[in-house]
């Protein structure tokens, strides 16, 4: 019962800190405005997460971890390879909006960068799409784009989407991004 309540607890405290952050980024978010979101002291949160940078590094950590999912499940090998680089466009877009934790995980990132020599969860992103994008060319045809081009492009068109239509009805935007997935995806994997 006592680890129910902890891990339901900690799951509060991550919530407050993505919102936080996600809204005022890594220097302007305070423990103490977390706690206020949770209705916690500081003192009580601390029990749970010693620093700021804590919470931080365990919100990036779940966004790597639900990237790593993501990439898992997208590669069964029978799906056509553009298929798959669809669904990892638009599953990273359907997550990025919806869920408050991974879009605090891209704020902390252009915040506070990893450490040097550690590739940011940015990084793996457009490498792991880079790498979709080179199986769904036609025979490996290409364009006159790098992979690595359309990979950045394909990331902007997420994160971006998200910041331009934020007042869009949440109903709404699983359409429009499958629209811009159209226009960008002829351009941008034609052979």
């Amino acid at each position: 019962m006592k680890q129910e309540r902890a891990r339901r607890t900690r799951e509060l405290i991550l919530d407050a800190a993505a919102e936080e952050f996600a809204l005022q980024g890594y220097t302007n978010a305070t423990v103490q405005a977390v706690a206020a979101r949770t209705g916690m002291t500081k003192g009580a949160l601390y029990g749970h997460f010693g620093t700021k940078e804590q919470l931080a590094d365990e919100l990036v950590r779940q966004a790597q971890e639900f990237w790593w999912l993501l990439m898992d499940g997208s590669g069964d090998g029978e799906a056509p390879a553009f298929e798959v680089l669809r669904g990892l466009v638009l599953g990273l877009s359907r997550q990025y909006h919806g869920n408050v934790r991974i879009r605090a995980a891209f704020r902390l990132l252009v915040d506070r960068p990893p450490a040097a020599g550690e590739p940011s969860l940015v990084e793996t992103v457009e490498r792991d799409l880079a790498g979709a994008v080179e199986r769904a060319r036609p025979g490996g045809a290409g364009t006159d784009l790098p992979a690595e081009t359309v990979a950045m492009v394909l990331l902007a068109m997420v994160v971006g989407i998200h910041l331009i239509r934020r007042a869009e009805p949440e109903a709404e935007l699983p359409g429009r991004i499958d629209q811009f997935w159209s226009v960008l995806a002829e351009a941008l994997v034609r052979t």
